[in-house]
């Protein structure tokens, strides 16, 4: 027995800087420098989008054997749509592999089930296939992904690997080593020599097989490398360097590090530096003429409770050997559970005199932020902070001090919002928009939709004294476009109806005068603990 369905995942959609206008002398309106840059490189990126193909299989007594779940890109570059044809004939051949895998996995499993006992198939765990697509760079040269796939096929767990996939943004041919470099294999011997390095920190000794050194050139191939907006990265999967608890690794290596890589193939936007933890770097932080010695690492230490002994990681930054931790928690509210690979050091605007110091973190229910701080003259500054980690799929560092990021919103279910930032005296600040379209892409299609389960009051405009009316079951499922973040959500009809839901709280709406919880309202929401 057989269950299929295609569903539609989700839209990246490129959206302008708001509020970074300006007003002349004489009243005219001018726009910032930043904002026309970064409106024109949001121009040239690719609209995509991405589509599941799921399956489930059951045996005869209706037993759940096998499944997959497929998720891939569908690119599309606009005025040109060869582009757009020969990724998505490449994208087409990964499937069918994919898919001819998977029949493969498919019969092992229903070979297996039939031929185990009453009890063993009672106990039976159903084989899975699953592979998806993350977005890692998206400007006028490249469009990246990395493709992971994760299989169980009996055994005590299952395996993945990670591909990375890189596409001439103007051809959209196949990268390889040969094409982004100008001599392969000089600039492999420096990228050799640097992810030696990196292996010698406190970071990777752990997780590595003792012998890792020998092994070192099967990760430097293709496939097994992408480029990144703050990097260029490789791919180790489980087993290669290290074992499967230890995971997959992802070695970064700076741009700036990577000599030979073709000017086309360059990245655009902010200078980033990445780091591993527990490494040290000099740089110029202040354009004084001095290097500062800046480490950001994580050191265990242990404590007791009763009679358990418990690992405490904890953050330390060192700037010129003195301890500067006490002054960046003061800002910061590191979570230090969670913790990201890399701390940076970035450029947000090349027009001023600073660099940061950018430190990720993957916080309390994995909410992720990243910290920006600088340091001038002895003196620590906070600049501000965004909710997301640098490299992630929508975080963007322009260069020019504008930031965008998403942000999770629980409005009235766990969403994320895109924000804009621009760097004024000396501070992130948000762009205030009047409203935020509301990011679904990780919902499945049925968590779209939303049954109204009784009477809810909503506006026809955004304020409590316009027109009110009554949404009831009779009138079908709604959708959620868009929302201030502060107090009002739009909820959109069937026939496409724009109206307004007040918000009292997290997750409570004000229905007729009543604070009401989202979940007595509306039914498939998702709301994150």
């Amino acid at each position: 027995m057989k269950r299929k369905k295609l569903i539609a995942l989700c839209m990246l959609v490129c959206l302008g800087l708001s509020g970074c206008s300006q007003q002349t002398a004489s009243g005219e309106e001018t726009v910032n420098d930043a904002q026309v840059q970064e409106e024109t490189k949001e121009n040239q990126q690719a609209a995509i989008t991405y589509l599941t193909e799921s399956d489930v299989i059951t045996a005869e007594d209706g037993k759940e054997i096998y499944r997959y779940d497929y998720s891939y890109p569908v690119v599309s570059v606009a005025g040109n749509e060869k582009v757009s044809q020969e990724i998505a004939k490449d994208q087409e051949n990964r499937k069918v592999e994919f898919m001819e895998s998977s029949k493969i996995n498919e019969a092992s499993a229903k070979e297996m089930y039939d031929g185990a006992t009453e009890e063993e198939k009672e106990y039976f765990e159903g084989f899975d296939d699953y592979s998806y697509y993350a977005n890692k760079r998206n400007d006028s040269k490249v469009i990246s992904f990395t493709k992971t796939v994760w299989s169980y096929v009996g055994g005590a767990h299952g395996g993945s690997y990670t591909l990375g996939i890189n596409y001439d943004r103007n051809t959209g041919k196949i990268l390889t080593l040969d094409d982004i470099f100008e001599n392969k294999e000089e600039a492999l011997d420096i990228i050799k020599t640097y992810i030696l390095k990196q292996c010698e920190y406190p970071y990777y000794q752990e997780r590595l097989f003792e012998d890792y050194e020998q092994y070192i050139d099967d990760v430097l191939a293709e496939e097994y490398w992408y480029l990144g907006t703050e990097g260029f990265h490789v791919i180790s999967n489980e087993y290669v360097l290290g074992t499967y608890a230890a995971g997959v690794f992802e070695f970064l290596i700076p741009y700036s590090e990577v000599q030979g890589l073709k000017e086309v193939y360059q990245p655009e936007g902010a200078y980033i530096y990445p780091m591993v933890q527990g490494a040290d770097v000099e740089m110029d932080l202040d354009s004084d003429g001095v290097k500062e010695n800046i480490c950001f690492s994580i050191k265990t230490t242990q404590t007791q409770v009763g009679d358990q002994i418990f690992d405490v990681p904890e953050c330390v930054l060192t700037i010129n050997d003195q301890d500067r931790t006490e002054e960046f928690m003061e800002v910061a509210d590191y979570y230090q559970e969670s913790i990201s690979e890399y701390y940076y050091l970035v450029d947000l605007d090349k027009n001023d005199q600073y660099k940061e110091i950018a430190i990720c973190d993957y916080g309390s229910n994995d909410n992720n932020v990243t910290y920006f701080i600088r340091y001038s003259q002895g003196e620590l500054k906070y600049v501000g902070t965004i909710e997301e980690i640098i490299g992630g799929e929508t975080c963007s560092l322009s260069g020019n001090g504008s930031v965008k990021a998403k942000v999770r919103s629980d409005m009235v279910e766990t969403v994320n919002i895109q924000y804009s930032y621009i760097l004024q005296n000396n501070e992130l600040k948000v762009q205030e928009q009047e409203w935020y379209p509301i990011d679904v892409s990780y919902h499945p299609e049925e968590y779209q939709n939303h049954s109204i389960l009784k009477e809810v009051t909503v506006y026809t405009q955004k304020d409590t004294a316009s027109e009110a009316k009554i949404l009831t079951p009779s009138d079908g499922t709604v959708r959620f476009p868009a929302t201030d973040n502060k107090e009002w959500v739009q909820v959109q009809t069937q026939d496409e109806t724009i109206y307004y839901l007040h918000v009292t709280g997290p997750l409570e709406i004000d229905n007729a005068g009543i604070p009401t919880s989202v979940s007595e309202i509306f039914d498939n929401l998702l709301i994150a603990g």
